[in-house]
């Protein structure tokens, strides 16, 4: 009964430790212009964005988003958010 529950507090800190190393959030934040769209393979659409920045980025949006979306639109990706947001 001892090592069941020494087995199973090693187990829950092992657990704990992968999840911390390996689950990262999307901490990311941005805003910018859609400069293009692509539809790849197996449903993932992506927009290619320059940010404010004068950074260029392919971001994955939802299939909804990417069809709202047109050359010259801005978005904005929100620390924490899966998705950006048409602005």
């Amino acid at each position: 009964m001892e090592k069941i529950l020494v087995y199973g507090v090693i187990a829950t800190v092992i657990l704990f430790i992968a999840f911390k190393l390996f689950y990262k959030p999307n901490a990311s934040s941005f805003k910018g212009e859609v400069k293009g769209k692509n539809n790849g393979e197996e449903n993932i659409f992506t927009v290619n964005v320059i940010t404010d920045d004068n950074k260029t980025v392919d971001v994955r949006v939802s299939k909804i988003l990417w069809s709202n979306l047109q050359r010259g639109d801005r978005i904005e990706k929100r620390s924490g958010d899966l998705y950006p947001r048409k602005i």
